[in-house]
């Protein structure tokens, strides 16, 4: 089993919701993120949160 894991973060984290990433953002990382998984051959969950931890997007891939 494989583990890999890939932080796609801003520079700077605050409570500030006007900081926050957006869908359209975090849906670019999780293409990037599936782009990695290809090159690597390997399978990935992936999850793209705020700076407030808070869940904006995630995916699995088949069979990951």
């Amino acid at each position: 089993m494989t583990l890999f894991m890939l932080f796609i973060a801003t520079t700077a984290f605050s409570a500030d919701p006007s900081n926050n990433i957006s869908l359209a953002q975090a849906q670019e990382g999780i293409q990037a993120a599936l782009k990695k998984s290809q090159s690597i051959n390997t399978k990935m969950n992936i999850a793209v949160v705020d700076s407030g931890a808070n869940l904006i997007a995630f995916t699995r891939e088949d069979n990951a």
